[in-house]
């Protein structure tokens, strides 16, 4: 540890001493990259015919790095679940594992497992709303449990709890408030005599305005040519009572790719490339410190040069300079009609 400090030591000195001595010294920032991709809950049990069952992903990323992540199921005979949103659909019993991978760095992933079993004869049904959502620190969001019981059972009482306490708290009317940043997974438990059914709400603290279910941005990545232009869609689903959130759009150099926010709460962001290079076009929601963004990374390429010997009726060649792998390859120009096309 000690040689580790002396040599980084020994190295700033000398970059002082070439700077002192008039010479440019430069620093190459580090690339972004994703650092790890945590599941929570690391398992939990529903009951078949549960839909919107979720589990929520906790993304360690540097700036400019996406946060997003795909969902999948092990096993789709158990569980379902929509790779955008994460949300579940119970099928059968059995396990599936659900499986969360970083789009930035897809091969950072994280996991939980998810058991499904047969709803006891005295329940029908049992879902809770919503099945997850964001909560601001402090914020507060009502969880309503709906069971539907079979004839003659006995009426079922609810009794609720929460995963992490110092994440998110529940009273026994399921009023969720959030504590501190993090995510938790609240539980709702139904008993009818001696039957029991579970239900869950998947809740993210801090991490964006309260009774966001999802944001999502597509496409994650594009490459373009200058003067091209890249639609980006944000799709943002709210719990119920909540007012759909606007869309806030960014680039982090508008030089190189400008960004313009259009339709309904902005929605719909349109990408300009104008130079070469890259940028990160960044699509946010609600207001400081709640917010959550989604990221598309632009790479803006170098456009082909074609230089034209002359043209003349019939055919003529020319080159075409500035582009990889085609540079001084030859260009067979047809005059068809006054129409000149360029082939390569």
């Amino acid at each position: 540890m000690f040689k580790f400090y002396r040599s980084v030591l020994a190295a700033g000195v000398v970059a002082l001493g070439l700077a002192a001595c008039g010479d440019n010294v430069s620093v190459t920032a580090p690339t972004p990259i994703v650092h790890s991709v945590t599941v929570v809950p690391a398992s939990q049990t529903v009951s078949v015919g549960q839909a919107g069952v979720t589990f929520v992903a906790s993304v360690v990323a540097d700036s400019g790095k996406s946060s997003a992540v795909t969902w999948t199921s092990t096993n789709t005979t158990v569980a379902t679940i929509n790779p955008t949103t994460g949300l579940i659909v119970a099928v059968a019993p059995g396990q599936a594992t659900i499986v969360a991978t970083s789009v930035g760095d897809p091969t950072k992933t994280g996991a939980g497992s998810l058991t499904v079993v047969a709803l006891p004869s005295n329940f029908l049904a049992f879902t809770v709303n919503p099945t997850n959502a964001a909560i601001a620190v402090g914020g507060t969001l009502q969880a309503n449990p709906t069971v539907t019981l079979s004839a003659g059972a006995p009426a079922a009482t609810i009794a609720w709890a929460s995963s992490n306490v110092n994440i998110a708290t529940v009273n026994a009317s399921g009023t969720i408030t959030g504590v501190s940043a993090g995510a938790a997974i609240i539980t709702a438990t139904a008993t009818s005599g001696t039957q029991t059914a579970a239900a869950t709400v998947g809740v993210t603290v801090g991490a964006g305005p309260t009774g966001v279910i999802s944001f999502s941005v597509v496409p994650s990545a594009a490459t373009l040519f200058q003067g091209q232009v890249q639609t980006a869609t944000a799709t943002v689903v709210m719990a119920p009572t909540f007012a759909a959130l606007p869309v806030t759009w960014t680039s982090s150099a508008p030089s190189v790719a400008s960004v313009v926010g259009s339709g309904t709460n902005g929605t719909t962001g349109t990408i300009t490339a104008l130079a070469q290079g890259t940028a990160v076009i960044s699509a946010s929601i609600g207001t400081a410190p709640n917010t959550l963004t989604q990221t598309v990374a632009i790479t803006v390429a170098q456009n082909a040069t074609i230089t034209l010997n002359s043209i003349t009726s019939g055919a003529t060649a020319g080159t075409v300079t500035g582009c990889a792998g085609i540079a001084n390859t030859p260009v067979i120009l047809t005059n068809v009609n006054c129409q000149i096309d360029v082939n390569i």
